[in-house]
């Protein structure tokens, strides 16, 4: 009936364990988008004033604005996989890539809505496929490594497979097609399974650093120099619901879950949007804490999925570290990161290679989560220190970020507030 909400309260979410199954990812919103042919070019957010501008299987973000409803359409770059498969289960070798097009990916907040408009009979299950920011690379992906540690990938001609950014300086090696290729040094450094992802991607590079690269084609080498201009992300967590509202006589409304934690989403390969359990988001805002359905199997070997892209060892990375705290007991606990002002030379120079002023380089920050929490850390002012008064903390395994070092060296404390005050 036009106008009335009918909640279905069906909720039926299917937590999927990576594996090897076909994932989708559309590029404007309906279920049906293929696999991308043209240049990405978006750099904005797409906006549809009404719902009823919405295309029939379209999903958008319904915002409220000046007192008038807006519509944002969810947004994907290129691929590494077909766009028009339907998602099944999380895959990390199903990696996304963007450059300025990320900017093009809107942002649901708390307050906001997930809306679906189609006009005839629809299917009720609602696939929910969470993405892992990998941060900025080279733009390769699934590189496979042999038995001897070396990384390889197959190159075919204006690579059909995805795994090059076809926007990227990657696409180099297609002078090398119809051959299996070796990555063999990137920066000087080895490319081994220290630094390669889980999803065959360089991690810790610099965004927008060139970086000389020797690739082997049998015993001979090929030197290339690449740009680390392509910001990856990967298949992370998949889940599917039934909760659905109707809300109006075109659209209904998707139920984001309960349990759902900040992140990159799509739903049913619609594209991206981003949601912010709150109000607001910043840089230090951390979009990958596990989600875990309630009564959910599998979620350990998430769990570690997530950890072994968190402590991967970069190539490069001076500027973000990442410590996982083990906590013994239920306590009180006073978490303290120290910091020097021996900021490396690379961070005070802007891209022009004009000198920045050591004063302008912003303190580091630190965030503190797990599966079921997240919590920021207080600068305190002229002593070179951060610190969280983390009360009533559960024991177990905790991940300290901290963001914005830039080569400064640290240290990290952490104190049992309860046991100090009985000594």
């Amino acid at each position: 009936m036009a106008g009335e909400k009918r909640n279905k309260q069906i909720l039926a979410i299917a937590l999927a364990v990576l594996s090897a199954g076909a994932l989708v990812l559309g590029g404007c919103g309906s279920k049906d988008d293929g696999k991308d042919t043209e240049k990405a070019t978006q750099t904005t957010v797409a906006t549809v004033g009404s719902m009823d501008g919405l295309s029939n299987g379209a999903f958008a973000i319904e915002h409220k604005e000046n007192g008038k409803n807006i519509y944002y359409l969810p947004y994907s770059g290129y691929a590494t996989f077909d766009k028009s498969q339907a998602a099944t289960a999380a895959n990390a070798s199903r990696v996304l890539w963007f450059q300025d097009d990320f900017k093009a990916i809107p942002t649901l907040y708390e307050g906001d809505r997930l809306v679906y408009r189609y006009n005839t009979s629809f299917d009720e299950d609602f696939t929910f496929e969470r993405y892992l920011d990998l941060g900025y690379t080279v733009g390769v992906a699934n590189l496979s490594p042999r038995e001897t540690g070396h990384y390889e990938l197959g190159v075919s001609a204006k690579d059909n497979s995805g795994n090059i950014n076809p926007v990227s300086d990657m696409t180099q090696i297609e002078s090398l097609a119809g051959q299996t290729v070796t990555f063999e040094t990137l920066g000087g450094s080895e490319i081994r399974s220290a630094n390669v992802t889980s999803s065959g991607t360089i991690r810790g590079l610099k965004k927008g650093k060139r970086y000389k690269a020797e690739i082997y084609t049998g015993t001979e080498v090929n030197d290339f120099t690449f740009t680390a201009d392509s910001h990856a992300m990967c298949s992370y967590q998949v889940y599917t619901s039934k909760d659905y509202q109707y809300q109006s006589s075109k659209i209904i409304e998707v139920s984001i879950p309960s349990f759902f934690n900040s992140g990159y989403y799509s739903i049913d390969g619609s594209g991206l949007f981003r949601y912010v359990k709150g109000n607001s988001y910043d840089d230090n805002t951390d979009f990958s804490i596990l989600n875990i359905a309630p009564g959910a199997q599998g979620t350990e070997s998430l769990a570690n999925e997530q950890s072994a892209l968190d402590n991967e060892s970069p190539l490069e990375d001076t500027d973000t570290k990442t410590e996982i705290i083990q906590v013994p007991d239920d306590s009180n606990y006073l978490i303290t990161v120290n910091y020097d002002n021996a900021i490396s030379s690379e961070y005070l120079t802007d891209e022009d290679s004009n000198s920045i002023p050591v004063e302008q380089i912003a303190a580091p920050s630190a965030t503190l989560s797990n599966y079921e929490m997240s919590a920021n850390f207080t600068n305190v002012t002229n002593s070179n220190s951060l610190t969280l008064n983390a009360d009533k903390l559960a024991a177990g395994s905790y991940t300290l970020k901290i963001y914005g070092l830039k080569g400064r060296s640290y240290n990290y404390s952490v104190q049992d507030l309860k046991q100090s005050d009985a000594q």
